[in-house]
């Protein structure tokens, strides 16, 4: 992870004088942000979906986008992303695992025609990105709608949720008799920013401020409060009731920090008092991980300023905090500056109309700096009444993974929008990806979830059955039966946990948990759950029930139509290359029974014929042992014992008593054989026919679980009419999606082409191009085309 962090290039203005208490300097401060970062590497993610709002009975394709989160690089660390499809009660309908392979996946969710109409959340994570706030979790709002059951849209309108204000004082608190600049966010039932008037009045009814927003809800105002005063704040909405509001407390002593652009080129950052001891401060600013400057104040001054040219600034969100002497945050404030290097990303079509059943060819051309650009870019195309807001790779990396909730119609602050309007953005969804206090309390951060860097991480917990209390020092065995089944051990830690690393495995399986009952007869495993129950603070989109009938009975025609006569290459699965191998590789010794003599009871086949296994009975209990091949004499206590990958701990006595008819072969290790933290007297894998444990009898104290593994990548459907033959099929054709490509590279020359056909729906089509490089510059761009019966004739 450090060479992750090795390209950071640090610059700095620093102001060099004596702290108060020298408990915190500039250097200091500097050292320990440096240091938190390296220890607190951190992903985020971005997610191209082939439109925004869905039918059910429509496949949702997605595509992920993995980086580093201050440079929005691609990382190839996590190998696993987890998907999930919330309802509006935050629980989730759908959930699947998408292996990641050099920071990018794709994949995609069958929507059933079991769900409910309404608005969901997809919502993308990795394991590791599991240890910070799930606010870091990619999400993105998505109407579905259910044209197949009749009651499956509400008839009355869900209860009314009164609009609700919030006020944020810029820098963080009010303070008595100090003049804010106070940050405001207002929105309605649908979670919109709505137009409305606020006025702040005293006990007597004086109106001392009067504010209304600038746009989405959102605006600011000055005020300077007074402690020990009561202040009412009234809410009139240009459209419904009045209502009151609260300003937030006003504290006694405290401090002021204002950020002020001066001729669109420099900030003025003021700091303003009115502490009896008023020491030296330290304002920290930094963009991402590069600190920006690094200035020690002379609070000594009436009115502190520091002046900031804004190009010293990196792209994006820059963070200002106000450190005291002891090395408290007391102010803190967020700064956007436009991106400036994105990728100019340039589509088109080689016409603007076409036929029914038409070749189309799409161009794209990227560059940087008017230089050819290479990158990895995803593209869809799909009719355009089945669009909804798209949320861009650009926005998503620079702007809305860097802020807290959700942003209404966030690209919107990325076009050529006032420096207001995104000042106001700035102070009313700021937040940072770290606490100032762990970062310099220098304290490393014990992490529970681990990176999947190779593999889904199966994780568990050792308990007591009796008391519940944590058992450290335990053996335990996952087994994931099969043909080809995989078998592995761990040891549970101080705290009970326990974790295992298979390697990549797809689809639902059964795994199976289990202790030595002859070690620790107490012990119970738990499997956790891989996915996380965090709740995130962002607000579902509103649902449009009012949709246009019409535009939705046409997509639902085309929908059904589309799955009765095109199911199967819907759902054909694109053939993996697995690593089918078993952990002890190859055995010394192999028994295929059907070879043999068959005899019905196991013992029987051990005795008889298998040479490499001895059987004893000893008090009425048999008792197996492999051969040792180099001490040339069987082993004193039995091997490892197997049953399509299941380990038995009995000394075989459930071997021995086995239908042999159920038994295909039998693979035998003949050495000590090291495995994890275990050292075993041999191996003897017995296995079914089917892998499937035919005929075995599941030990008691084992947990079963069936558990979801990676998702067989399905191939988009998209069919050629090279021929007049194949165009005159009469086989409908009612693609409203005609292309979902996720994985595309640009040339040499920044430039890429693909092809596609168009179906037998006129209308107008969109094509979604978004695109990264490999440095972590994004980009975006869109087209349009027709398809009409008109443009054969124009041929």
């Amino acid at each position: 992870m450090k060479s992750l962090i090795a390209i950071l290039f640090f610059i700095g203005v620093v102001v060099h004088a004596p702290c108060y208490g020298q408990l915190l300097d500039t250097g200091l401060l500097k050292q320990k942000f440096r240091s938190h970062l390296d220890n607190n590497f951190q992903e985020k993610i971005y997610v191209h979906t082939d439109k925004n709002s869905y039918l059910a009975g429509e496949i949702l394709w997605f595509k992920i986008y993995n980086v580093e989160a201050y440079t929005n690089r691609k990382v190839n660390v996590s190998k696993i992303a987890y998907v999930e499809l919330l309802d509006a009660q935050n629980k989730p309908v759908l959930q699947v695992k998408v292996s990641l392979d050099n920071g990018t996946g794709s994949g995609s969710i069958y929507l059933p025609v079991s769900l409910q109409s309404g608005s969901f959340l997809l919502r993308v994570y990795t394991n590791w990105m599991k240890n910070f706030d799930a606010n870091y979790f990619f999400h993105k709002g998505l109407s579905i709608y259910n044209t197949v059951k009749v009651d499956s849209v509400p008839t009355e309108d869900p209860p009314m949720i009164a609009s609700a204000i919030q006020f944020f004082p810029e820098g963080g608190n009010l303070v008595n008799g100090l003049t804010s600049k106070i940050g405001f966010r207002g929105v309605d039932h649908t979670g919109k920013g709505f137009d409305f008037t606020g006025f702040v009045l005293n006990d007597h009814n004086d109106t001392l401020a009067k504010f209304r927003p600038l746009k989405f809800g959102l605006g600011n105002f000055y005020f300077k409060p007074e402690s020990g005063k009561n202040y009412r704040v009234i809410i009139q909405p240009r459209i419904g009731k009045v209502f009151y509001a609260e300003l937030p407390q006003v504290f006694e002593r405290g401090m002021v920090m204002q950020v002020k652009t001066q001729q669109d080129s420099m900030l003025n950052i003021s700091i303003q008092s009115n502490l009896d001891q008023k020491g030296n401060f330290i304002l920290f600013v930094h963009s991402g991980q590069k600190v920006i400057s690094n200035y020690t104040i002379n609070a000594q001054q009436s009115i502190p300023t520091v002046e900031l040219p804004i190009e010293k600034l990196g792209d994006g969100i820059s963070h200002f905090t106000l450190f005291n002497a002891a090395g408290q945050a007391v102010c803190e404030r967020l700064y956007f500056k436009k991106p400036s290097a994105l990728l100019k990303v340039s589509v088109s079509t080689d016409k603007v109309e076409y036929p029914k059943r038409a070749p189309v060819k799409v161009s794209v051309s990227q560059t940087q700096h008017a230089r050819p650009a290479n990158s990895n870019f995803s593209v869809a195309v799909f009719k355009a009444d089945a669009n909804g807001y798209e949320e861009d790779i650009v926005t998503s990396l620079w702007l809305t993974s860097e802020l807290k909730g959700q942003i209404e119609n966030a690209s919107w602050y990325l076009s050529d929008s006032s420096t207001i309007a995104t000042d106001n953005l700035m102070l009313t969804h700021g937040w940072r990806r770290f606490v100032w206090k762990d970062a310099l309390s220098g304290e490393k951060r014990e992490l529970e979830y681990l990176p999947e860097v190779q593999g889904p991480i199966v994780s568990g917990k050792v308990v007591n059955r009796l008391t519940q209390a944590n058992m450290p020092g335990v053996n335990v065995f996952l087994s994931i039966p099969g043909r080809k089944f995989q078998f592995y051990t761990g040891v549970s830690k101080q705290d009970g946990r326990v974790h295992f690393y298979p390697r990549k495995f797809y689809g639902s399986h059964e795994i199976i948990a289990q202790t030595d009952p002859r070690l620790d007869s107490l012990a119970r495993i738990e499997i956790q759950t891989p996915y996380s129950e965090k709740i995130a603070e962002y607000g579902y989109p509103s649902f449009n029930k009012n949709l246009d009938t019409n535009s939705l009975l046409k997509r639902s025609i085309a929908m059904q139509v589309n799955n009765a006569f095109h199911s199967g290459s819907l759902n054909k699965e694109i053939n993996l290359v697995k690593d089918s191998s078993l952990f002890y590789k190859k055995p010394d010794r192999r028994y295929r029974l059907d070879d043999y003599v068959r005899f019905t009871k196991m013992e029987e086949v051990l005795r008889e014929y298998v040479s490499d296994i001895n059987v004893i009975l000893r008090k009425k209990e048999f008792h197996l042992s492999a051969f040792d091949k180099q001490a040339n004499n069987f082993f004193d206590s039995a091997p490892l014992m197997l049953i399509d990958g299941l380990p038995l701990f009995d000394d075989g006595n459930s071997i021995v008593g086995m239908d042999a008819r159920n038994i295909k072969d039998l693979e035998i290790v003949t050495n000590t054989y090291g495995y994890g933290t275990h050292a075993f007297s041999g191996i003897a894998s017995f296995r079914t026919y089917n892998g499937n444990l035919s005929g075995v009898k599941v030990p008691a104290q084992a947990v079963v679980l069936d558990y979801d593994g990676l998702q067989y990548q399905k191939e988009f459907y998209a069919p050629m009419y090279e021929g007049d033959v194949s165009r005159r099929s009469r086989l409908a054709d009612y693609r409203t999606t005609l292309l979902w490509r996720p994985e595309n590279s640009t040339n040499n020359l920044g430039k890429g082409t693909l092809d596609f056909y168009t179906s037998d729906l006129e209308g107008e089509y969109i094509v979604v191009v978004q695109s990264l490089s490999e440095n972590g510059q994004a980009g975006h761009s869109s087209y349009s085309f027709k398809v009409s019966k008109d443009a054969a004739t124009k041929l």
